[in-house]
């Protein structure tokens, strides 16, 4: 796990930005039926994005791994939970809006690992058991 600390500080960088940008969404959006469905399609169509985007950096990097991206969301999800727990107006959100950010942050991370598991890696071919 030592050797995976960078691609999790990757991930939590990854989500500060991010977090930065939902400072951009205006405050009722979430709460809004189209908002809700435009931010969890957001998160399930950015999760194979982000899992190239890992995998490209951390093999450049020479931290290349089969599961960067897991690793990657390990970092971010811990951000979001601990930012969320301690700093909620750091998403510009409140309310029923910063549950609903932080629940297609959530999906979002989902995505991610799932489309981890699923995208092929050239560069780290599965093991055959």
């Amino acid at each position: 796990m030592k050797r995976q600390i960078p691609t999790v500080a990757l991930g939590a960088v990854l989500a500060l930005a991010v977090a930065l940008v939902f400072r951009l969404v205006p405050d009722d959006f979430p709460t809004k039926s189209i908002g809700r469905i435009v931010l969890f399609l957001i998160a399930a169509v950015t999760g194979p994005v982000f899992v190239i985007f890992v995998r490209l950096v951390t093999n450049r990097l020479g931290e290349g791994h089969r599961y960067a991206a897991s690793f990657a969301t390990i970092g971010a999800l811990t951000f979001d939970s601990i930012a969320s727990g301690f700093a909620p107006q750091l998403y510009g959100h409140q309310g029923p809006g910063a549950v609903i950010v932080l629940a297609s942050i959530v999906f979002g991370g989902i995505c991610i690992v799932v489309s981890d598991l699923v995208l092929p890696d050239k560069s780290h071919p599965a093991s055959k058991v």
